[in-house]
Protein backbone atom coordinates (compact mmCIF):
# COMPACT_ATOMS: atom_id res chain seq x y z
CA UNK A 1 0.00 0.00 0.00
CA UNK A 2 2.91 2.31 0.92
CA UNK A 3 4.75 1.17 -2.07
CA UNK A 4 1.57 2.49 -4.34
CA UNK A 5 1.19 5.46 -2.44
CA UNK A 6 4.89 6.33 -3.41
CA UNK A 7 3.96 5.56 -6.94
CA UNK A 8 0.95 8.16 -7.07
CA UNK A 9 2.82 10.74 -5.84
CA UNK A 10 6.30 10.55 -7.88
CA UNK A 11 3.51 10.23 -10.71
CA UNK A 12 1.58 13.73 -9.64
CA UNK A 13 5.39 15.35 -9.09
CA UNK A 14 6.28 14.08 -12.86
CA UNK A 15 2.71 15.43 -14.67
CA UNK A 16 3.43 18.49 -12.32
CA UNK A 17 7.12 18.65 -13.72
CA UNK A 18 5.76 17.89 -17.43
CA UNK A 19 3.22 20.56 -17.92
CA UNK A 20 5.67 23.58 -16.41
CA UNK A 21 8.09 22.23 -18.91
CA UNK A 22 5.36 22.86 -21.52
CA UNK A 23 4.76 26.14 -20.76
CA UNK A 24 7.85 26.80 -20.45
CA UNK A 25 8.85 25.98 -24.16
CA UNK A 26 5.24 27.62 -25.76
CA UNK A 27 6.60 30.96 -23.96
CA UNK A 28 10.12 30.26 -25.47
CA UNK A 29 8.63 29.45 -29.08
CA UNK A 30 6.31 31.86 -28.56
CA UNK A 31 9.31 34.95 -28.37
CA UNK A 32 11.07 33.27 -31.08
CA UNK A 33 8.71 33.18 -33.37
CA UNK A 34 7.72 36.72 -32.85
CA UNK A 35 11.31 37.48 -33.81
CA UNK A 36 11.43 35.24 -37.08
CA UNK A 37 13.43 32.49 -35.83
CA UNK A 38 13.01 29.35 -37.41
CA UNK A 39 15.43 26.40 -36.20
CA UNK A 40 17.72 24.98 -38.40
CA UNK A 41 18.47 27.68 -39.60
CA UNK A 42 21.59 29.47 -38.83
CA UNK A 43 20.78 32.71 -40.38
CA UNK A 44 18.49 34.78 -38.32
CA UNK A 45 17.30 38.29 -39.46
CA UNK A 46 16.15 40.18 -36.34
CA UNK A 47 13.93 42.99 -37.30
CA UNK A 48 15.08 45.42 -34.61
CA UNK A 49 12.66 48.88 -35.66
CA UNK A 50 9.54 46.26 -35.32
CA UNK A 51 10.93 45.00 -31.70
CA UNK A 52 8.05 45.86 -29.07
CA UNK A 53 9.96 46.68 -25.44
CA UNK A 54 8.74 44.75 -22.59
CA UNK A 55 6.68 46.63 -19.56
CA UNK A 56 9.54 49.17 -17.63
CA UNK A 57 10.77 48.02 -14.55
CA UNK A 58 8.22 48.61 -12.08
CA UNK A 59 8.45 50.60 -8.89
CA UNK A 60 9.70 47.43 -6.93
CA UNK A 61 13.08 49.17 -7.60
CA UNK A 62 12.14 52.85 -6.37
CA UNK A 63 13.91 52.10 -2.95
CA UNK A 64 16.55 50.84 -4.26
CA UNK A 65 19.88 53.25 -5.46
CA UNK A 66 20.28 52.47 -9.11
CA UNK A 67 23.75 51.22 -10.10
CA UNK A 68 25.46 53.38 -12.63
CA UNK A 69 27.51 51.52 -15.32
CA UNK A 70 29.85 53.05 -17.74
CA UNK A 71 31.44 51.14 -20.77
CA UNK A 72 34.46 52.32 -20.84
CA UNK A 73 35.48 52.03 -25.35
CA UNK A 74 37.74 52.92 -27.95
CA UNK A 75 36.37 53.26 -31.91
CA UNK A 76 36.20 49.85 -33.57
CA UNK A 77 36.82 48.22 -29.99
CA UNK A 78 33.42 46.07 -30.07
CA UNK A 79 31.79 48.16 -27.62
CA UNK A 80 28.66 48.86 -29.95
CA UNK A 81 28.02 44.93 -29.73
CA UNK A 82 28.95 45.01 -25.67
CA UNK A 83 26.34 47.32 -25.22
CA UNK A 84 23.80 46.17 -27.08
CA UNK A 85 24.15 42.87 -25.17
CA UNK A 86 23.62 44.89 -21.99
CA UNK A 87 20.81 46.79 -22.84
CA UNK A 88 18.00 44.05 -23.53
CA UNK A 89 17.46 43.47 -20.40
CA UNK A 90 14.18 44.87 -19.63
CA UNK A 91 15.84 46.39 -16.09
CA UNK A 92 18.02 48.66 -18.25
CA UNK A 93 18.39 52.31 -19.13
CA UNK A 94 21.02 52.50 -22.16
CA UNK A 95 22.31 55.57 -23.22
CA UNK A 96 24.65 55.66 -26.62
CA UNK A 97 27.14 58.08 -26.79
CA UNK A 98 26.74 61.61 -24.83
CA UNK A 99 29.29 62.90 -25.13
CA UNK A 100 29.30 63.53 -28.81
CA UNK A 101 27.95 66.50 -29.06
CA UNK A 102 30.12 67.88 -26.36
CA UNK A 103 33.06 66.98 -27.89
CA UNK A 104 32.16 68.33 -31.33
CA UNK A 105 31.07 72.00 -29.75
CA UNK A 106 34.01 72.17 -27.32
CA UNK A 107 36.41 71.92 -30.47
CA UNK A 108 34.81 73.96 -32.17
CA UNK A 109 34.34 76.72 -29.75
CA UNK A 110 38.40 76.40 -28.82
CA UNK A 111 39.28 76.15 -32.83
CA UNK A 112 40.62 72.62 -32.51
CA UNK A 113 40.63 69.51 -34.58
CA UNK A 114 37.59 67.23 -33.45
CA UNK A 115 40.43 64.49 -33.96
CA UNK A 116 42.61 65.59 -30.90
CA UNK A 117 42.38 64.24 -27.61
CA UNK A 118 41.38 66.97 -25.23
CA UNK A 119 43.14 67.02 -21.65
CA UNK A 120 41.98 69.92 -19.79
CA UNK A 121 40.55 70.73 -16.62
CA UNK A 122 37.67 72.23 -17.92
CA UNK A 123 36.47 69.84 -20.84
CA UNK A 124 36.78 66.51 -18.23
CA UNK A 125 34.59 68.78 -16.04
CA UNK A 126 32.38 68.83 -18.45
CA UNK A 127 32.58 65.41 -19.21
CA UNK A 128 31.63 64.54 -15.85
CA UNK A 129 28.51 67.11 -16.01
CA UNK A 130 27.31 65.02 -18.86
CA UNK A 131 27.75 61.68 -17.50
CA UNK A 132 26.33 62.43 -13.89
CA UNK A 133 22.88 63.93 -15.95
CA UNK A 134 22.50 60.96 -17.61
CA UNK A 135 23.06 58.50 -14.60
CA UNK A 136 20.73 60.73 -11.84
CA UNK A 137 18.05 61.37 -15.11
CA UNK A 138 18.43 65.03 -14.81
CA UNK A 139 17.67 65.60 -17.92
CA UNK A 140 15.47 68.67 -17.54
CA UNK A 141 17.79 70.86 -19.81
CA UNK A 142 18.41 68.14 -22.55
CA UNK A 143 17.85 69.07 -26.11
CA UNK A 144 19.93 67.14 -28.41
CA UNK A 145 19.10 64.20 -30.34
CA UNK A 146 22.14 62.41 -31.16
CA UNK A 147 22.45 58.96 -31.21
CA UNK A 148 18.95 58.45 -28.96
CA UNK A 149 17.82 55.37 -31.62
CA UNK A 150 20.44 53.67 -30.40
CA UNK A 151 19.04 52.89 -26.99
CA UNK A 152 15.66 51.15 -26.39
CA UNK A 153 14.20 53.18 -24.02
CA UNK A 154 16.12 56.60 -25.35
CA UNK A 155 14.58 56.10 -29.13
CA UNK A 156 10.63 56.48 -27.19
CA UNK A 157 11.78 60.21 -26.75
CA UNK A 158 13.31 60.43 -30.60
CA UNK A 159 10.10 59.04 -32.03
CA UNK A 160 7.86 61.00 -29.45
CA UNK A 161 9.48 64.14 -30.67
CA UNK A 162 9.38 63.40 -34.06
CA UNK A 163 6.00 61.98 -34.27
CA UNK A 164 4.47 65.46 -32.68
CA UNK A 165 4.56 69.39 -33.38
CA UNK A 166 7.50 70.55 -31.63
CA UNK A 167 6.03 73.14 -28.99
CA UNK A 168 7.60 73.29 -25.73
CA UNK A 169 4.49 71.98 -24.34
CA UNK A 170 4.79 68.38 -26.90
CA UNK A 171 8.64 68.51 -26.34
CA UNK A 172 8.35 68.87 -22.55
CA UNK A 173 5.67 65.30 -22.19
CA UNK A 174 8.31 63.61 -24.10
CA UNK A 175 10.96 64.65 -22.02
CA UNK A 176 8.80 63.83 -18.95
CA UNK A 177 8.58 60.43 -20.60
CA UNK A 178 12.20 59.78 -21.09
CA UNK A 179 13.01 61.05 -17.62
CA UNK A 180 10.49 58.33 -15.95
CA UNK A 181 11.97 55.33 -18.03
CA UNK A 182 15.01 56.55 -16.97
CA UNK A 183 13.94 56.83 -12.88
CA UNK A 184 12.60 53.66 -13.36
CA UNK A 185 14.66 51.27 -14.36
CA UNK A 186 17.15 49.52 -11.97
CA UNK A 187 20.27 50.16 -13.84
CA UNK A 188 21.72 52.73 -15.93
CA UNK A 189 24.34 52.15 -18.33
CA UNK A 190 26.51 54.68 -20.48
CA UNK A 191 28.67 53.43 -23.71
CA UNK A 192 31.04 55.84 -24.46
CA UNK A 193 34.36 56.01 -26.83
CA UNK A 194 35.34 59.51 -25.60
CA UNK A 195 36.33 59.53 -21.84
CA UNK A 196 39.49 58.52 -20.05
CA UNK A 197 39.93 56.57 -16.88
CA UNK A 198 41.62 59.63 -15.48
CA UNK A 199 38.83 62.16 -16.22
CA UNK A 200 36.33 60.24 -14.39
CA UNK A 201 38.36 58.53 -11.36
CA UNK A 202 37.31 61.18 -9.08
CA UNK A 203 33.81 60.68 -9.58
CA UNK A 204 33.94 56.95 -9.80
CA UNK A 205 35.29 57.16 -6.04
CA UNK A 206 32.85 59.29 -4.55
CA UNK A 207 29.94 57.29 -6.19
CA UNK A 208 29.63 53.89 -4.64
CA UNK A 209 27.00 52.70 -6.99
CA UNK A 210 29.37 53.40 -10.17
CA UNK A 211 30.62 50.30 -11.79
CA UNK A 212 33.20 50.34 -15.17
CA UNK A 213 33.11 48.06 -17.94
CA UNK A 214 36.76 48.65 -19.35
CA UNK A 215 36.61 47.49 -22.96
CA UNK A 216 39.79 46.16 -24.93
CA UNK A 217 40.35 44.56 -27.87
CA UNK A 218 43.81 43.78 -30.05
CA UNK A 219 44.95 46.84 -31.16
CA UNK A 220 45.39 45.06 -34.69
CA UNK A 221 41.78 44.61 -35.13
CA UNK A 222 40.87 48.08 -34.25
CA UNK A 223 43.50 49.92 -36.31
CA UNK A 224 42.66 47.33 -39.55
CA UNK A 225 38.64 48.55 -39.06
CA UNK A 226 39.44 52.16 -38.51
CA UNK A 227 41.40 52.65 -41.88
CA UNK A 228 37.89 51.92 -43.36
CA UNK A 229 36.58 55.24 -41.61
CA UNK A 230 39.17 57.09 -40.84
CA UNK A 231 40.65 59.46 -43.22
CA UNK A 232 44.11 60.12 -41.48
CA UNK A 233 43.78 56.51 -39.60
CA UNK A 234 47.36 56.35 -39.42
CA UNK A 235 47.28 58.90 -36.56
CA UNK A 236 44.21 56.95 -35.11
CA UNK A 237 46.47 54.07 -34.70
CA UNK A 238 49.79 55.28 -33.63
CA UNK A 239 48.32 56.89 -30.17
CA UNK A 240 46.03 53.92 -29.63
CA UNK A 241 48.20 52.06 -27.84
CA UNK A 242 49.41 54.64 -25.73
CA UNK A 243 46.09 55.74 -25.17
CA UNK A 244 44.87 52.23 -23.67
CA UNK A 245 47.88 51.56 -21.94
CA UNK A 246 47.46 55.35 -19.79
CA UNK A 247 43.83 53.78 -19.17
CA UNK A 248 44.58 50.40 -17.78
CA UNK A 249 47.51 51.77 -15.98
CA UNK A 250 45.27 54.17 -13.92
CA UNK A 251 42.38 51.94 -14.54
CA UNK A 252 44.48 49.86 -11.70
CA UNK A 253 44.57 52.80 -9.25
CA UNK A 254 40.55 52.59 -8.74
CA UNK A 255 39.32 51.79 -5.51
CA UNK A 256 37.68 49.61 -4.77
CA UNK A 257 39.04 47.35 -7.42
CA UNK A 258 35.31 45.08 -7.30
CA UNK A 259 33.90 48.21 -8.92
CA UNK A 260 36.00 48.07 -12.05
CA UNK A 261 36.46 45.11 -14.37
CA UNK A 262 38.86 44.54 -17.79
CA UNK A 263 36.82 42.71 -20.75
CA UNK A 264 37.95 41.72 -23.56
CA UNK A 265 36.15 41.58 -26.79
CA UNK A 266 37.45 38.83 -28.45
CA UNK A 267 36.60 36.80 -25.53
CA UNK A 268 32.80 38.35 -25.79
CA UNK A 269 32.81 37.06 -29.07
CA UNK A 270 34.16 33.77 -28.43
CA UNK A 271 31.78 33.13 -25.45
CA UNK A 272 28.79 35.68 -26.10
CA UNK A 273 26.48 33.62 -23.73
CA UNK A 274 29.19 32.83 -20.69
CA UNK A 275 30.35 36.80 -20.99
CA UNK A 276 26.46 37.62 -20.56
CA UNK A 277 26.13 35.77 -17.03
CA UNK A 278 29.66 37.08 -15.71
CA UNK A 279 28.70 40.64 -17.06
CA UNK A 280 25.13 40.44 -15.66
CA UNK A 281 26.35 39.10 -12.59
CA UNK A 282 28.51 42.08 -12.03
CA UNK A 283 26.46 44.78 -12.43
CA UNK A 284 23.69 43.24 -10.38
CA UNK A 285 21.09 41.77 -12.83
CA UNK A 286 20.26 37.87 -14.02
CA UNK A 287 19.76 36.79 -18.04
CA UNK A 288 16.56 36.84 -18.86
CA UNK A 289 14.59 35.07 -21.67
CA UNK A 290 14.36 37.97 -23.58
CA UNK A 291 17.69 39.35 -23.60
CA UNK A 292 18.92 35.16 -23.86
CA UNK A 293 17.35 35.18 -27.20
CA UNK A 294 18.65 38.75 -28.51
CA UNK A 295 22.05 38.02 -27.98
CA UNK A 296 21.18 34.40 -29.67
CA UNK A 297 20.04 36.24 -32.60
CA UNK A 298 23.07 39.11 -32.61
CA UNK A 299 25.32 36.67 -33.15
CA UNK A 300 23.41 34.45 -35.62
CA UNK A 301 22.51 36.99 -38.10
CA UNK A 302 22.74 37.24 -41.96
CA UNK A 303 25.19 40.33 -41.67
CA UNK A 304 28.39 38.77 -43.20
CA UNK A 305 30.87 41.73 -42.10
CA UNK A 306 31.29 44.37 -39.06
CA UNK A 307 29.39 47.26 -40.21
CA UNK A 308 30.31 50.81 -38.69
CA UNK A 309 28.13 51.03 -35.11
CA UNK A 310 27.08 47.03 -36.09
CA UNK A 311 25.30 45.09 -33.11
CA UNK A 312 25.07 41.84 -35.38
CA UNK A 313 27.49 39.40 -36.21
CA UNK A 314 26.70 36.39 -38.54
CA UNK A 315 29.22 34.90 -36.54
CA UNK A 316 30.92 36.31 -33.60
CA UNK A 317 33.95 34.39 -33.23
CA UNK A 318 34.74 34.57 -37.37
CA UNK A 319 34.07 38.32 -37.05
CA UNK A 320 36.06 39.03 -34.26
CA UNK A 321 38.65 37.27 -36.37
CA UNK A 322 38.06 38.21 -40.03
CA UNK A 323 41.04 41.17 -39.48
CA UNK A 324 43.24 39.01 -39.68
CA UNK A 325 43.02 37.78 -43.51
CA UNK A 326 43.15 41.63 -44.53
CA UNK A 327 46.06 42.85 -42.89
CA UNK A 328 49.55 43.36 -44.77
CA UNK A 329 53.37 42.56 -43.55
CA UNK A 330 54.22 46.58 -43.35
CA UNK A 331 51.08 47.17 -40.68
CA UNK A 332 51.66 44.18 -38.64
CA UNK A 333 55.53 45.43 -38.21
CA UNK A 334 54.07 49.23 -37.58
CA UNK A 335 51.30 48.22 -34.76
CA UNK A 336 53.55 45.76 -33.21
CA UNK A 337 56.58 48.43 -33.05
CA UNK A 338 53.72 51.14 -31.28
CA UNK A 339 51.95 48.33 -28.94
CA UNK A 340 54.97 46.42 -27.54
CA UNK A 341 53.83 47.82 -23.91
CA UNK A 342 50.34 47.25 -24.29
CA UNK A 343 51.21 43.41 -25.37
CA UNK A 344 53.08 43.31 -22.62
CA UNK A 345 50.77 44.43 -20.15
CA UNK A 346 47.33 42.67 -21.44
CA UNK A 347 49.05 39.20 -22.85
CA UNK A 348 48.35 39.91 -26.19
CA UNK A 349 51.26 38.40 -28.60
CA UNK A 350 53.54 40.53 -31.00
CA UNK A 351 53.19 37.92 -33.70
CA UNK A 352 54.70 38.35 -37.56
CA UNK A 353 52.13 37.83 -40.46
CA UNK A 354 52.28 34.37 -40.98
CA UNK A 355 50.95 34.03 -37.45
CA UNK A 356 47.93 36.59 -37.86
CA UNK A 357 47.07 34.97 -41.35
CA UNK A 358 46.60 31.77 -39.45
CA UNK A 359 43.38 32.04 -37.55
CA UNK A 360 43.52 28.47 -35.95
CA UNK A 361 46.34 30.57 -34.01
CA UNK A 362 45.30 32.52 -30.52
CA UNK A 363 46.46 36.03 -30.53
CA UNK A 364 46.67 35.92 -26.58
CA UNK A 365 47.31 34.36 -23.47
CA UNK A 366 44.49 32.04 -22.07
CA UNK A 367 42.85 33.68 -19.56
CA UNK A 368 40.87 32.38 -16.78
CA UNK A 369 37.40 33.94 -17.09
CA UNK A 370 35.42 36.49 -18.59
CA UNK A 371 37.29 39.24 -17.39
CA UNK A 372 40.64 40.17 -17.78
CA UNK A 373 43.50 40.83 -14.96
CA UNK A 374 46.17 42.75 -15.31
CA UNK A 375 49.49 41.06 -13.79
CA UNK A 376 52.24 43.56 -14.81
CA UNK A 377 51.75 46.54 -13.06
Amino acid sequence: MLGQNKLRYCGVISLICGFVSLFIMSEISKFLLKHKFSQGNETQRYHYANYTRKKMATNAYDHEKPTFVLILAYMRSGSSFTGDLIQHHPDVFYRFEPLYNLKRRYTKAKNISNDMIINDEEYTQRQVEVLKKWFTCNLTSYNAEVFMERGLKTRQYTLCVRSKKKTKIQRAKCLQQLIQACQQSKLRVIKTIRVSINSISEYFIETPNFKIIHLIRDPRAIGFSRRKLVLNSKRHYDRLCPLMTDDLKAGSKLRPQSRYRILRYETVAENPFTSMQDIYKFIGIKPTFESIGHLYLDTHSDTSVEKAFGTTRQNSTQTANQWRLGVTKDYVQEMNDNCADFYLLTDYYKADISHIKDITKPLRAKENGTFFRLSKI
